[in-house]
């Protein structure tokens, strides 16, 4: 008896440090746009990530981003609160097409695709009412890096939610990192 609670002692323990070790300094910009949308963000907690604040570009800006250079991944985050004054938060659709075609890199070799979320990654992982992922080539002014993988997620009165995933090589690590933001559960 004796060793099973001395593994659930150790597995709190544990867990209390990992929580400690993992929390990060979110832009008060950001945090707010969180509180409005109840939502919240959930970086990888593998991988060296460090948490910093994009530098400004031309093209689209960012609240807040992390890194790490053992994977590869830049996760930018860029959160859009629900406003009655902005028609366009009543179609994410157009939201996000519009968004994905003004980041784009407008060369002749540059490539699109989008599809749209399943029901299980919009209902379980993101808890939202609407998603579509985007994957193309950056204009050099967002990023540096060859591929963006964006993925849009909107919820009914919440608002949309970007998250740019930039990388130069596509690999399953970085697929299994694309679930980073959720709307949080009404009774959380």
């Amino acid at each position: 008896m004796m060793k099973p609670i001395l593994y659930v002692g150790l597995l709190i323990a544990t867990s209390f440090k990992v929580a400690a070790q993992y929390s990060w300094d979110l832009p008060n910009e950001l945090h707010t746009a969180l509180q409005l949308m109840e939502a919240e963000v959930m970086p990888p907690i593998d991988g060296g990530y460090k948490g910093f604040r994009p530098p400004e570009n031309f093209t689209q800006n960012s609240h807040w981003a992390v890194r790490s250079r053992k994977d590869g991944l830049e996760i930018r985050y860029l959160l859009a609160p629900y406003t009655r004054k902005h028609p366009i938060n009543d179609h994410p659709e157009l939201a996000a097409h519009r968004l994905a075609m003004h980041i784009c890199s407008n060369a002749e070799s540059a490539v699109m695709t989008a599809r749209e979320l399943t029901d299980n990654e919009r209902e379980v992982l993101y808890n939202a009412d609407w998603g579509k992922v985007y994957v193309l080539s950056p204009k050099a002014d967002f990023s540096t890096y060859t591929y963006c993988k964006m993925v849009v997620l909107y919820r009914k009165d919440s608002g949309l939610a970007y998250i740019f995933n930039l990388f130069d090589e596509p690999s399953q690590n970085i697929d299994n990192k694309l679930y980073t933001f959720r709307f949080k559960n009404a009774n959380y």
